[in-house]
């Protein structure tokens, strides 16, 4: 029985459906079982290569590009860290300039300040001891004139002084006691007035002594307080020193860049005094020239006069000698004067020039503080780092006109880097640079007084609030420090 039951259940298992999952899996495994195309190893190789290459490619593009980028965003980094290192090495030397020039002040203040309170303390001195002086022969002044008064009083007994005269035995003792009494009169009158006189003095004398405490005392204040600036001064340049040593490099590169334009301007004024002096000397060789062909001239027109005399008769012959002579003699004289006198002109310029050293007037007017000393020197703190100043630097009031120190004609207005326009003017031998003009108002060959005006200064690249001009001195080809021309 137990048999029988186990075989129709496995009959019933065997006749159901087969589940959704079993029928996939069997259409799968039919599916499987159908053709299939063949790829070869070397398609299979191939497809691979490709795609892998393509990957590849997209991959080194966007890398190439982002690595551009990062590239370029460098350089853009550096170009701005090189503009920033430049302004701030720039604005550093500039205030540095400025610190220079009010410690250079604060120098001369303080110099200033202590011989004014040695000054006061020789005239305390001599005051205290006149004082004392005076007031020791005003004690003994004081006392000889009251030992004196105590005779008298006892020659009179205490009486007055009526009682005195009356007192006398006869007339004549009377006379003598009135004049007695009369010099003592006067003699106290002109003791007491040296005793007041003394005392007016003493007075004066303390007074004097007084204030010259008083003004020794402000004097002091202002001796304590310029130290105090100048102190701070050195304190800011040492800060603006390790600020410019943090930037050695940019230090170094600002100063090549300033020594190129300097040489740049130099080698412009050079070139311009080489053409005048060859101008100059031209000039002088025509003028050597026209002086030979006019004494040949007049040795030629000598000589035919003097055929012509010997032709006509003496008087005549005399009278056109003289003639011709005169004639020569006056076309002579009006060459040399046409030919010279531009020349002379300048020539007398130079040595008027040269006669005002130490008293021409500043290259502009009004507000003139120097930044820029003339010559080669160290940076203070920083002895391996030089400038060198053709000529000077001076902040100067904002639109400020820069003006020729002395009469002379223009030889060059110049557009050179880091000094704006230039105006050049020649003085006979002797030049003068305006450097940083904004506006020039002259052109080559314009002859200029003395102060006028060569055009306008141009803001100071540090200090927009100022002004900023260059100025030189030079002497044919070799250049001098300004300061010792300018007053």
């Amino acid at each position: 029985m137990k048999q029988f039951l186990y075989l129709l259940s496995l009959i019933f298992i065997l006749s159901a459906p087969l589940p959704i999952e079993a029928q996939k899996s069997k259409k799968q495994t039919v599916a499987s079982k159908a053709p299939v195309r063949k790829i070869s190893s070397k398609q299979r190789n191939s497809q691979s290569k490709s795609a892998s290459t393509a990957a590849t490619r997209n991959m080194n593009a966007a890398d190439v590009k982002r690595a551009q980028e990062d590239n370029n965003r460098e350089i853009a980094l550096t170009k701005e860290k090189i503009r920033s290192n430049d302004a701030e090495v720039k604005k550093g030397l500039s205030e540095l300039h400025k610190i220079q020039g009010n410690i250079e002040t604060g120098k001369q203040l303080v110099a200033k300040t202590s011989k004014e309170v040695n000054t006061l303390n020789n005239n305390i001195h001599e005051l205290e001891g006149e004082i004392s002086k005076n007031q020791a022969l005003l004690d003994k002044m004081r006392a000889d004139y009251s030992q004196v008064i105590k005779k008298i009083r006892s020659r009179k007994g205490g009486a007055s002084t009526l009682a005195f005269i009356f007192s006398s035995s006869d007339f004549n003792q009377a006379i003598r006691r009135i004049r007695y009494l009369n010099k003592v009169s006067n003699w106290r009158n002109r003791k007491s007035a040296e005793i007041n006189s003394h005392v007016a003095t003493l007075q004066k004398q303390t007074q004097s002594l007084s204030s010259a405490k008083q003004q020794k005392g402000i004097v002091l204040q202002q001796q304590i307080n310029a130290q105090n600036i100048l102190k701070g001064e050195y304190n800011k340049r040492d800060a603006v020193v390790s600020s410019l040593k943090k930037n050695g490099n940019a230090l170094r590169a600002h100063l090549s860049q300033k020594q190129a334009e300097a040489n740049a301007l130099k080698a412009r004024i050079a070139a311009i005094i080489a053409e005048e002096q060859r101008r100059a000397e031209e000039q002088r060789r025509r003028e050597d020239e026209a002086r030979r062909k006019e004494e040949a001239r007049k040795a030629e027109a000598a000589s035919k006069s003097q055929e012509l005399a010997n032709n006509e008769t003496s008087k005549k012959g005399k009278s056109n000698k003289r003639k011709d002579n005169k004639s020569a003699e006056s076309d002579s004289n009006t060459k040399k004067d046409s030919s010279s006198s531009s020349q002379s002109t300048l020539s007398s310029a130079g040595k008027g020039f040269e006669s005002m050293k130490g008293s021409l007037p500043r290259p502009v007017s009004g507000a003139f503080r120097i930044v820029s000393q003339f010559g080669r020197h160290s940076l203070p703190e920083l002895p391996d780092v030089f400038e060198d100043n053709p000529g000077i630097d001076a902040e100067v009031a904002s639109g400020a006109m820069a003006q020729a120190v002395y009469q002379g004609k223009v030889s060059g207005v110049y557009v050179i880097p880091g000094y704006s326009t230039v105006v050049i003017v020649n003085h006979g031998g002797y030049f003068t640079v305006y450097g940083n003009i904004s506006s020039p108002s002259v052109k080559i060959g314009d002859v200029v007084k003395q102060g006028q005006s060569v055009g306008r200064v141009a803001a100071s690249d540090s200090n927009p609030g100022a002004g900023k001009i260059h100025f030189e001195v030079w002497r044919n080809r070799e250049k001098l420090n300004p300061m010792g021309w300018i007053r």
